[in-house]
């Protein structure tokens, strides 16, 4: 989570003033501050490489203010280039606010609502920079380069790069990868061959990281969720997709030179608790993943454990509609206590977060491997 005050966590759960702050730049100059937006919200997902989508509506005229872009390259809410830096918060009785950084955004697109008198702007997060900046000419790693060497070097300075603590860089063994003409799936292949996980972070840099642990009911929450008095959850609903849920990742490395196969490792759920263990009833379900990056066998196995946690974390999925509380971040773990004593602990993967009162409530989308729900009954003391 976001780092917050001890006020903001003792007001969150009840009614509170939401403040947000939007404002444009182009080129690093700005081009106007607190945009008067009438409503708006931001769409997180961690499944894709776009992460974060802002959409926002503003008066078409707001006094002696034109926010119609049209015809006015330098207009703040134009698309050539022009970047929008979202807080939102809350607001105290004393007057006081307290902001949360939700990041950088691209404006990729706008359109005037005359029956309503708006303009509707869409953004997306600083990785469509690297997704539209293809790569024009083969690309390969440079002798005796590193990770996250290579990562940067891929990165070609469009935006910075932040290597995170607790991500060990590593060397790449010698190969003959060339990379596609796709930078986005480049870093993506890299960071699953290390492995590593990359996103763009509320700075506008592009972060590496460590995979994310596997959720279970053991792992300390970051965010706790209940109903009843002073609880955040409006309403709940649960989902679960057998397309979506891999319980066998197998990993193969560089074939050696000779053209005997190289480095191969499977990772499979295996807890004879689990409904999804791959000896079960359920079946196995599995998923390849091929680089040339990996050229030894224990590197292989930490990319099969790494992606198997990935592909096998949406196997339940619990949506929950809660007070909006902009201090909640992808990948934090959440637990959830209902009034019929269930108890749910799993990763957050999805957010829609309202930006303006009307917008309200928020939702968070909580998926886990299944199997690691805790028993039925259990008390919640002050509910």
């Amino acid at each position: 989570m976001r780092v917050t005050s001890q006020s903001w966590r003792d007001l969150i759960a009840y009614t509170h003033p939401m403040v947000t702050r939007i404002d444009s730049y182009l080129d690093g100059s700005v081009l106007a501050t607190r945009i008067p937006l009438t409503t708006g919200r931001i769409q997180y997902d961690d499944s894709g490489v776009i992460k974060r989508r802002l959409t926002f509506s503003v008066p078409a005229q707001d006094g002696l203010d034109s926010w119609d872009p049209a015809g006015k390259p330098t207009h703040p809410l134009a698309m050539w280039g022009q970047r929008l830096s979202v807080r939102t918060g809350i607001g105290y009785p004393n007057g006081a606010t307290e902001y949360m950084d939700h990041g950088w955004y691209l404006i990729i697109g706008w359109s005037r609502n005359e029956a309503e008198g708006n303009i509707d702007v869409e953004a997306v997060d600083l990785s469509q920079l690297l997704v539209d900046d293809r790569l024009t000419k083969p690309s390969a790693p440079a002798a005796g380069a590193t990770f996250f060497a290579e990562f940067t070097r891929l990165v070609a300075g469009i935006v910075p790069v932040v290597l995170d603590p607790g991500l060990t860089d590593k060397a790449i063994a010698a190969t003959t990868l060339v990379w596609d003409r796709d930078r986005d799936r480049a870093l993506t292949d890299l960071c699953d061959a290390w492995p590593a996980r990359w996103y763009i972070g509320d700075d506008g840099s592009a972060h590496v990281a460590a995979p994310y642990p596997l959720p279970t009911g053991a792992s300390t929450p970051d965010l706790i969720l209940t109903d009843g008095t002073a609880g955040t959850i409006v309403a709940r609903a649960r989902g679960g997709e057998r397309g979506a849920v891999y319980n066998v990742m197998v990993v193969d490395g560089k074939p050696a030179d000779d053209g005997t196969a190289g480095p191969h490792a499977e990772s499979a759920i295996t807890d004879p608790a689990s409904p999804i263990r791959a000896d079960g009833p359920y079946g196995r379900v599995t998923r390849f993943y091929a680089s040339d990056l990996i050229t030894t066998t224990p590197q292989a196995q930490a990319s099969a454990d790494t992606l198997l946690g990935t592909y096998s974390t949406a196997g339940r999925v619990e949506s929950v509609t809660a007070i909006p509380d902009p201090s909640i971040q992808l990948g934090d773990v959440a637990r959830v206590y209902t009034l019929d004593g269930g108890r749910f602990t799993g990763r957050v993967i999805t957010m829609d977060v309202p930006l303006t009162p009307d917008g309200a409530p928020m939702s968070i989308g909580v998926a886990m491997v299944p199997g690691y729900v805790s028993d039925p009954g259990v008390t919640i003391e002050g509910v």
